[in-house]
């Protein structure tokens, strides 16, 4: 498993929460398919991951390069409909830089 660094501030931290909690509720919720199961397992640990990161009060976490591609589509619909802002661009630049 790779990891790469986010390096982001607890206010940042707490956005991506957000935006990764509601990409969750609205693309895999409860008793979705189990194909989409391994999916939302994965989100979900994300979000244990910021949780920690954020209760450590730590400046970023360590994030698994495969699960890039559900995290910035989750801000690409957080942009969409119009949450997307200064801290959410830092992180999925970030994100979009790490795919190299």
């Amino acid at each position: 498993m790779k990891l790469i660094p986010i390096t982001c501030s607890q206010d940042q931290m707490q956005v991506l929460h957000e935006v990764i909690s509601s990409h969750i509720a609205q693309y895999f919720p409860p008793g979705s398919a189990d194909s989409s199961l391994v999916a939302r397992e994965a989100l979900l640990e994300v979000i244990q991951h910021l949780t920690i990161a954020m209760e450590d009060s730590v400046e970023g976490f360590m994030f698994n390069k495969r699960l890039r591609a559900f995290c910035t589509l989750a801000i690409e619909n957080a942009q969409a409909a119009g949450q997307f802002d200064e801290q959410t661009a830092a992180i999925y630049i970030q994100l979009f830089k790490a795919k190299k």
